[in-house]
């Protein structure tokens, strides 16, 4: 709340052991329009064990007239039926091949493979023309997206078609585990009753063959990613306006003063 962000997130994006109680949402709901802020609730993919959850929460979002990031088709077609709703797409619901480590360092026979690989992989399922007419459909209008600039090759037309793209500055998923990984390592026995290693560690891991850099944060592998000014600037010409910074163990923001350092910096913020 300390933070000079516009919006408050609030919520797992992936880890459905982390999906907060309803008391736990209405407080921080109430916490948000207290600081005058506006209010995301981040809702992960989840099993049929959560569903019924997620269920009630946008039951009682919509009472609010608030915003839900959904990253599982069950928690979709629930929400679509509370007009209400705000509804961003997420990103875990979007195919991008650009995620894959073996885009920093394509492996071909030649040249023109290479070429040919990395335009391929510059691909997004947002490219695709069904996409925009099944989104306007569902009154989606929010779209979620990481940091990577080669997958946006539609962005300009899909910001000319109505939506808002909000890009992630933190890392670039590579892999979501069904069974967490963290915990594994660290050993949890229960995944019900886990006692949530990540909030305080993520796990640097080091591809020596592709030569890349990942972190293992709870249940995601990530990739590394540098943003800068010129990074935003390459998004904002996209058309990118709203930009998520994360707070949490992996990208080691854990107050407002950190995430108020990280925007002066991009120049997001004066």
């Amino acid at each position: 709340m300390a933070s000079d962000c516009d919006n408050i997130r609030f919520g797992p994006e992936f880890c459905e052991v982390k999906i907060p109680t309803t008391q736990a949402l209405k407080e921080a709901y109430g916490l948000t329009r207290e600081a005058s802020k506006s209010f995301t609730y981040v809702s992960p993919r989840v099993s049929n064990s959560s569903i019924e959850r997620i269920r009630e929460h946008i039951s009682y979002l919509a009472g609010e007239s608030a915003a839900i990031v959904v990253n599982d088709l069950g928690s979709l077609r629930i929400a679509l039926g509370f007009p209400s709703l705000h509804i961003h797409w997420g990103r875990q619901l979007a195919y991008v091949p650009a995620r894959c480590p073996w885009n920093e360092s394509p492996i071909g026979t030649g040249l023109l493979e290479k070429r040919r690989l990395k335009l391929i992989m510059s691909e997004s399922s947002l490219d695709q023309p069904f996409m925009t007419d099944n989104l306007l459909a569902m009154r989606v209008r929010d779209l979620e997206i990481d940091c990577l600039t080669e997958s946006m090759r539609s962005a300009k037309d899909l910001v000319k078609n109505g939506f808002t793209l909000h890009a992630h500055l933190d890392g670039i998923p590579v892999t979501v585990t069904r069974k967490c990984h963290t915990a594994r390592f660290f050993g949890e026995h229960d995944p019900e009753h886990c006692s949530k290693p990540c909030d305080s560690k993520a796990i640097m891991l080091k591809e020596e063959t592709v030569g890349v850099t990942l972190t293992l944060y709870g249940n995601v592998v990530y990739r590394h990613t540098h943003v800068d000014r010129e990074t935003i600037a390459s998004l904002r010409k996209s058309g990118v306006t709203e930009y998520i910074v994360a707070m949490n163990s992996m990208t080691g923001f854990m107050n407002g003063a950190a995430v108020n350092r990280f925007m002066a910096d991009l120049g997001l913020k004066t």
